[in-house]
């Protein structure tokens, strides 16, 4: 499991681009921590959520 380090200002900027926050919640219920930077996505949480993006 490869985690990627992911700065707060890149996610936060995800999250201002989405249409429904809530349902970017609901693919990553960890996206509060790392904000918080308590934890860090793995690369496949990263790759689920650009195929989504584009599909």
């Amino acid at each position: 499991m490869v985690k990627v380090e992911v700065k707060p200002n890149v996610l936060q900027w995800v999250i201002k681009r989405m249409d429904n926050f809530d349902r970017l919640k609901d693919q990553f219920p960890n996206i509060d921590k790392w904000i918080n930077q308590e934890s860090q996505p793995t690369l496949k949480q990263l790759e689920k959520r650009n195929y989504s993006a584009t599909s």
